[in-house]
């Protein structure tokens, strides 16, 4: 009678091409739990893909005629644009945890970090999420153009800053600015003036004129008693642009 049953039962099996017992996927204590090893296959099921059900990729009358494509059983967004590999961004453990660092390396900006890192795609692939990547065009103003206009410490506008966010502005935090000034104009990261201020206002009191600074308004010095120390230097004058001939460094 036992015999019987199973003959029966196999010729009632929905799996056209599968030729194990059923005890090789299925278990007695209960029909619909698959204890299957999967990973035997060539194809581990991880991540995401570990909680699945078997018909949501396969056909059961013939498990062997499954696409490995992934856009077999994902819809591609971004329309071919990318290739058919979706592992090359995403991993199975969610569409949104990807390793942007990497995925970045063979980009126009291949040195992806700092606060970049907490952005979604969305805030700089800006309407190109769903199509192609690629489109982006890539220059720090086209995100942070709004930083740029508004900022008026200095007049970014004004002086005709350039848009290259990146030339004075570190990835991790917009302040303090990076701009060269030591090698270039005076020192004010180093030396004595180093610490001595806060804002750029504080010397360049003309925010709309970089090239006119200020010196006797920083020091506390009286115009008599600097009169009477350089008593004895030709052409002295208590203006700050002859401070800055005398002391082009910052130095007494």
């Amino acid at each position: 009678m036992l015999f019987v049953s199973l003959i029966r039962a196999q010729d009632d099996s929905p799996h056209v091409n599968i030729s194990e017992n059923c005890q090789q996927c299925h278990q007695t204590s209960e029909w619909k739990k698959i204890k299957f090893e999967h990973a035997k296959t060539g194809y581990e099921l991880s991540g995401r893909h570990a909680n699945v059900f078997c018909r949501d990729c396969h056909d059961l009358r013939d498990f062997a005629a499954i696409n490995s494509n992934c856009f077999s059983c994902h819809t591609d967004i971004h329309q071919s644009n990318f290739g058919n590999e979706c592992s090359e961004c995403h991993n199975e453990s969610g569409w949104d945890i990807f390793n942007a660092i990497e995925i970045h390396k063979n980009t126009i900006l291949p040195n992806l970090g700092g606060k970049h890192l907490t952005l979604d795609c969305e805030s700089c692939h800006i309407d190109q999420t769903i199509s192609d990547f690629r489109q982006i065009q890539f220059d720090c103003s086209s995100c942070h153009i709004n930083e740029y206009n508004q900022t008026l410490n200095p007049n970014h506008i004004a002086l005709a800053f350039s848009k290259n966010c990146d030339n004075c502005h570190d990835v991790n935090v917009w302040s303090p600015a990076f701009f060269d000034h030591d090698n270039q104009y005076f020192p004010i990261y180093s030396g004595r003036h180093r610490g001595a201020w806060d804002i750029c206002a504080d010397c360049h009191v003309d925010q709309n004129n970089f090239a006119v600074f200020e010196c006797i308004f920083c020091h506390e010095h009286r115009k008599s008693e600097m009169d009477d120390k350089h008593s004895d230097v030709g052409g002295y004058v208590y203006i700050s642009s002859a401070c800055y001939n005398c002391h082009p460094n910052g130095e007494e």
